[in-house]
């Protein structure tokens, strides 16, 4: 009877689940409508667009009744508006339009329509005319609407029906190079860790595989960013075989390790590993359950960068310039050009270090490198919480589960990282919780047996390979170290004094590992110190305000603890509060002392008063981002200890997998739309059709003036559209460099960063349809005046810099290109006297 009952259920949901692949896929693209444009014989009304998924077989219009007649409202798709061969049409009588509202107009489904730009265009065959909805032109990202197949400032209302069983194949196609793309760096970043541990970290073997594989991954990125650096003393170049190198070393010692036991332990898995016991053998679940939220971890941010040309917001375009550099470089360089006119490079470059690894192994563009890197990172950052999650909670691996499922699936950071580009700090922070394990490791390791010599208790390659760690987390942010001291000193205050009490020992042989951990990191360091007296970060971080102002410029800093609930859940800050107090109770002082620490990360900022170099870089939304990583140590705590215990009930372990699978699947449902292009995406499809037309059609002595904005109190200058990446992605010269470079590197002119930020400046008081600003123009050698897609608006809460209103009309101007919302102008010769 229950075999029957289950065959009933499984049959019912297939057929629910055919019924639903035979139902269209309607996305909502662009549905404001507040305004209406007129269609009549001999005009035509059209809209550009990019399809999201394969299999679009209609798009739908909202319309209105005009005029009667006894004509045809023809629709036509093609692949763009230059275009005359129409890829599919649809026509629809004058007389069926009566009402306001949405009308399908259908095709044959398009396989291959997924992520490919197309336009649609109406018109009247016959008498009658109709009415077209629209809205705001920046209501919808990649494309715009056009009258009579020129662009105009607006979009239509549309809707694009697919085809759902094509969409969903093309889909689950796609799912097969996200996973081995995730799955090149995830041996990239676990083999030569896990090689260098296993010759030098004593009990590795003890370790659980999934926690061996989290320490590898930190120790691994860590081991490439040395490496890049020491070559580069040598000018030694190495380009792919940085990726190489280490991984077929790594595998090597592995595989020499482990030679004896490799064919018995082939042997006894083809005897042994049942499913059976796989799932059910003693200690095995939590594995079994991490490997679960991992895939829905993997999958969650590989469908969170779907869809996107370029990656977002400001910080992107120094990550990408840098990648293109290292590339171009086969390594660590010096002068910025192509793309920026400087000639020192001192910033942290582990980030842009990652993902050039990833570019040299398969070939990808250094700006799709970034998205992908910076969303596998995101990973990561979640996976490095498990060691000490784990260590916390005294080996109970539900806890490093729940830390794991917090940071990844429920919290909106880190994976809102992905709309601003912030991966040089989610770099820092992949090794972070890694070096703090270790750092316990080594100081456990010198509380010997009592007697023992404090000389004696040191484990030196352990504390070398702290210091690898350490060197290699600064060089992905320099913020990190703060953190850093800051859990170091909560750590000694709440718990290392209640731990190691008056034992002389332990606090001289502990004391002196930290600092010598310091030491080795540091003198790690010097090379990159070196560096770093040759651009302006050092000026920069001992900047110092007047003392009025500087409590003033703090108080307005922490007021952003008022969003504190936009970087963590509610549920979760309660949750975790419960966790604080629970080890409270049990004087569990080292997960008590993580709400010392962050205490003492918020208050670095104020720390500017007493004049410490560089406070001013751990203002309140740098921690606010961070702020995921103790919060999810102590729901990891509270929720491991409790799930520990109903796993001793009768179906306690039934329990406990479907509570964590379910909360993951709906943390995952929950954040699938977390990337939010519309808000920060700086480059759209039309944008990128623009810079192909700037490659082919520009002289490569052109140089753009480009939107943008003063920012840091007027000390610097950002752009504001995707005029800022001309010079990665057009190969031309623009007004607007990579923020690292304008604030922190020297120009190769020794005015030249003054200088733009002057020529903003004058322009944000000035039209560019004056002479003032022709002089101005000629007299920074500019040749062409470029307006992206999102109008200069991005990241921008003033006006654009200048309109295409300004330029359309003017006498000093030639408009050379305009498709979509992107205009490109060419400034008259004869004005600048040439």
């Amino acid at each position: 009877m229950k075999l029957r009952s289950f065959k009933i259920i499984f049959i019912g949901m297939i057929v629910l689940l055919l019924q639903s692949a035979c139902t269209p896929w309607v996305i909502l693209n662009q549905i404001s409508s507040d305004q209406w444009m007129t269609i009549d014989s001999g005009s035509s009304i059209g809209q550009s667009f990019v399809a999201d998924n394969a299999g679009l077989q209609a798009v739908q219009l909202f319309l209105a009744p005009k005029s009667g007649g006894d004509g045809n409202l023809t629709f036509h798709l093609r692949s763009e508006p230059t275009s005359k061969h129409d890829l599919a049409i649809s026509r629809i009588p004058i007389q069926e339009i009566n009402e306001n509202r949405y009308y399908r107009f259908d095709f044959p489904h398009l396989t291959g329509s997924s992520a490919q730009y197309y336009y649609i265009f109406l018109e009247i065959d016959g008498t009658g005319s109709i009415q077209v909805g629209n809205g705001p032109a920046e209501s919808y990202l990649n494309g715009a609407a056009y009258i009579d197949h020129q662009p105009i400032e607006a979009q239509l209302s549309f809707k694009l029906d697919y085809d759902r069983s094509v969409a969903m194949r093309e889909i689950i196609r796609q799912i097969i190079p996200w996973m081995a793309g995730f799955l090149v760096l995830i041996i990239l970043f676990a083999i030569p860790g896990w090689a260098l541990l296993s010759l030098v970290w004593s009990e590795w073997s003890k370790q659980t595989w999934f926690l061996k594989l989290a320490i590898s991954m930190g120790v691994s990125y860590a081991l490439y960013i040395l490496l890049v650096l020491y070559t580069s003393l040598f000018h030694l170049q190495l380009g792919i075989w940085y990726a190489l190198l280490p991984a077929i070393t790594g595998g090597i010692i592995i595989t020499w390790r482990n030679k004896q036991k490799l064919p018995g332990t082939i042997e006894k898995r083809k005897i042994m590993l049942t499913i059976k016991q796989v799932v059910f053998r003693a200690g095995s679940l939590p594995d079994l359950v991490l490997v679960i939220i991992l895939v829905i971890l993997f999958l969650l941010r590989a469908w969170q960068m779907r869809g996107l040309d370029a990656p977002m917001w400001g910080d992107s375009v120094q990550h990408t310039a840098i990648v293109q550099l290292m590339i171009d470089h086969q390594g660590l360089f010096t002068n910025w050009q192509p793309y920026a006119s400087y000639e020192t490079f001192s910033m942290h470059f582990g980030f842009p270090l990652a993902a050039a690894l990833y570019t040299w192994v398969t070939g990808t563009s250094s700006e799709q490198a970034v998205v992908f890197v910076g969303q596998f990172l995101s990973v990561l950052a979640a996976i490095a919480l498990y060691p000490m999650a784990v260590r916390l909670a005294n080996g109970n691996r539900w806890a490093g589960i729940f830390a794991v499922l917090a940071a990844g699936l429920l919290s909106p950071m880190p994976a809102f990282y992905i709309n601003w580009g912030r991966y040089a700090q989610l770099a820092g922070q992949v090794i972070f919780p890694i070096l703090l394990w270790m750092i316990w490791d080594v100081l456990k390791s010198t509380e010997a047996t009592p007697g023992t010599a404090w000389h004696a208790r040191f484990q030196w390659m352990k504390i070398i390979l702290v210091g690898m760690a350490l060197t290699g987390m600064v060089l992905c942010q320099f913020r990190m170290p703060y953190y850093l001291m800051a859990f170091l000193l909560a750590w000694i205050l709440g718990w290392i004094i209640t731990h190691w009490k008056l034992d002389p020992n332990a606090w001289l042989s502990g004391i002196i590992s930290l600092v010598m951990i310091g030491i080795i990191g540091a003198a790690l360091f010097i090379p990159w110190g070196l560096r770093l007296q040759n651009g302006n970060l050092l000026d920069v971080a001992s900047m110092r305000a007047g003392q009025v102002q500087l409590i003033e410029i703090i108080r307005q800093d922490y007021l952003e603890w008022k969003n504190i609930l936009f970087y963590v859940p509610l549920g979760m800050i309660i949750i975790a509060c419960v966790g604080w107090v629970w080890a409270l109770t049990k004087k569990a002082w080292l997960v008590v002392s993580i709400g010392l620490w962050i205490a003492l990360m918020a208050s670095i900022y104020s720390l500017m008063i007493i004049n410490i170099p560089g406070a001013q870089f751990v203002d309140s939304f740098a921690v606010l981002i961070a702020i995921y990583i103790p919060v999810s140590f102590l729901v990891g705590y509270i929720l491991g200890d409790f799930v520990n215990t109903i796993t001793r009930w009768k179906y306690g372990k039934v329990i406990a997998v479907s509570a964590v699978i379910i909360i993951g699947l709906a943390g995952a449902w929950n954040q699938r739309n977390i990337a939010r292009p519309n808000a920060y995406s700086m480059v759209t499809r039309p944008d990128l059709k623009a810079m192909a037309w700037i490659r082919a059609e520009t002289p490569m002595s052109s140089r753009f003036l480009v939107e943008g904005f003063r920012a840091f109190w007027n000390t610097s200058v950002a752009g504001s559209d995707s005029g800022w990446w001309i010079p990665i992605l057009a190969q031309r010269e623009n007004t607007m460099p990579p923020q690292y470079a304008l604030t922190d590197e020297m120009p190769i002119e020794k005015d030249y960063s003054q200088r733009l930020i002057d020529l903003v400046a004058q322009l944000e008081q000035t039209s560019l349809n004056s002479e003032i600003a022709i002089k101005l123009l000629c007299d920074y050698g500019i040749t062409h005046v470029f307006i992206g897609q999102r109008q200069g608006m991005v990241g921008n809460y003033g006006d654009p810099l200048f309109t295409p209103a300004e330029l359309e009309t003017s006498q000093f101007y030639r408009l050379d290109y305009h498709q979509d919302r992107v205009y490109i102008f060419a400034l008259n010769e004869a004005d600048c006297g040439q």
